[in-house]
């Protein structure tokens, strides 16, 4: 039998965020949500089509897609930010580096509304012309946090250009902030043309085995269907080596804390691809929640203490070189931040009636982790993460395998985005096959609501089935997000 399963456990007790749900329950509910969502599904195909109605869409294409320098740069604020001088002239080495000219003004968001979002794209962003340049810049850094500017917001820019965002440690004083952003800024900068990664890769992947309700853990399948099909990629090419840190049935204590930490340490990985489970605070103070949110959670003792198997921000000491000039992976629940309601809660009504936590959180906010690398000196360029809840399917069988459609289709913008990255290539345009997916199976869902609502399908079981996929891998996709600069890349 397959069921839903989560990728969070909760803080609390350290089970599974929700019990793995029955498919045909969980399915019929999404089916049953669709027309919550009419108006999103419209907004979301305009601009992942660039329809006509977005003034200068078409009219001029950036000469190369991978070149922040050709196809423009730019970093976006939001005025009413404290920090906002301050912000535009730290940031100006980077700025001068990508091309971006001495006069060229950020672009600014005002705390637009949800509803006018897709307007502003119009008015502001497709109006925007830097002096340089005769078409909007492709690449736009946000710089402050989900308060200021949304986390959906983001994803929805994301269709139309390659985004990245920077947020600063939770309650951090103004100048800290500065001091973050300094360090980041001159990081990058000096690894400009001098990226000093080696050709190494690491790939870290937890195997819980049987899991709830006789369910194989979702773990399972993430390393038999993920972790191991990229393993194999990446070894296919040139020059790259493959430290693989996972847990079998022969190996089961592999993938543990200690080793995941003492194989990045001092060392230079050109990738580091980490899938387990991590922990999910949801109903704690929004202090828990931000210090223990996305941690990385490794094999060991879950009954013990949490410093044994649990990998949080303080686990990363910048006493130590941690993936220095690398780029970080992190395939799990809210990895990069959690919203204060989760896309879920736009389809199911009662999600509590389904252990499913609603609200996730106070208010929308960036894991910790992902700050903690990027700030460190000797760190990451940038990071890729999960907002929200990541969803998998699981067997009570496990010599039913996922059918191939499956595993193709989710692996393979997984497979595209890694591969563009070990070959230099900046790491917003190296997420874009993910992201287009996003826009694409998003009006496929508005199609099949129709098909739906006038019952038209051969079959519903098979109907089903291919809605719930379409909708896993929607929301997968739109929730994949860069944190730091999106033109970061390992050349």
């Amino acid at each position: 039998m397959m069921k839903v399963s989560s990728m969070g456990i909760r803080n609390s007790d350290k089970k599974l965020l929700f019990k793995p749900l029955k498919l045909s329950e969980f399915r019929k509910k999404i089916a049953d949500g669709l027309q919550n969502n009419t108006q999103e599904f419209d907004d979301i195909s305009k601009v992942a089509k660039g329809q006509p109605a977005f003034r200068g869409i078409g009219q001029v294409h950036a000469p190369r897609l991978d070149s922040s320098a050709e196809s423009g740069w730019t970093f976006l604020i939001n005025p009413n930010d404290e920090m906002a001088n301050e912000i535009k002239n730290t940031i100006k080495p980077l700025a001068k580096l990508r091309g971006m000219a001495d006069n060229d003004q950020p672009l600014f968001f005002d705390s637009v509304p949800k509803d006018d979002w897709i307007f502003w794209l119009d008015d502001v962003y497709h109006e925007y012309r830097s002096c340089s340049k005769k078409h909007p810049p492709k690449y736009i850094f946000i710089i402050g946090s989900p308060d200021q500017i949304p986390l959906r917001f983001q994803s929805l820019l994301s269709l139309q250009s390659y985004v990245g965002r920077l947020d600063f440690t939770h309650k951090a004083e103004k100048q800290e902030k500065i001091l973050q952003l300094k360090t980041y800024v001159e990081k990058l900068v000096k690894l400009e043309n001098n990226n000093p990664v080696e050709k190494e890769t690491i790939f870290f992947a937890t195997d819980h085995g049987i899991g709830e309700d006789g369910c194989y853990d979702p773990t399972h399948y993430n390393h038999l269907y993920l972790e191991t099909p990229l393993v194999s990629d990446v070894k296919s090419m040139q020059n790259f080596h493959v430290t693989e840190i996972t847990s079998t049935q022969a190996n089961p204590n592999q993938a543990t804390k200690t080793s995941l930490l003492s194989n990045i340490e001092n060392s230079k990985p050109a990738l580091v691809f980490t899938a387990s489970k991590s922990i999910n605070a949801s109903g704690e103070n929004i202090d828990t929640q931000n210090e223990i949110t996305g941690s990385i959670v490794c094999e060991g003792n879950q009954e013990g203490p949490l410093d044994d198997y649990l990998i949080t921000a303080d686990s990363i000491s910048y006493e130590k070189p941690f993936c220095d000039g690398g780029i970080f992976f992190q395939y799990s629940d809210c990895s990069y931040g959690i919203p204060s309601s989760s896309y879920l809660s736009s389809y199911i009504r009662d999600t509590n009636a389904l252990g499913i936590p609603e609200p996730l959180a106070d208010r929308d906010f960036i894991s910790a982790i992902p700050k903690r690398l990027l700030f460190h000196p000797n760190g990451p360029i940038a990071f890729i993460g999960h907002v929200d809840l990541e969803l998998m399917l699981s067997y009570t069988n496990n010599e039913q395998p996922m059918p191939e459609g499956d595993r193709s289709s989710r692996l393979a913008p997984f497979s595209s985005c890694i591969d563009s990255l070990l070959k230099g290539r900046p790491v917003g345009f190296s997420l874009d096959s993910m992201i287009k997916n996003y826009g694409t199976l998003t009006a496929l869902l508005a199609t099949m609501h129709q098909q739906y609502i006038q019952r038209n399908f051969q079959n519903e079981e098979e109907f089903l089935d291919k809605l719930l996929d379409t909708f896993i891998r929607s929301t997968e996709a739109g929730n994949y997000m860069v944190f730091g600069d999106p033109a970061a890349n390992l050349s």
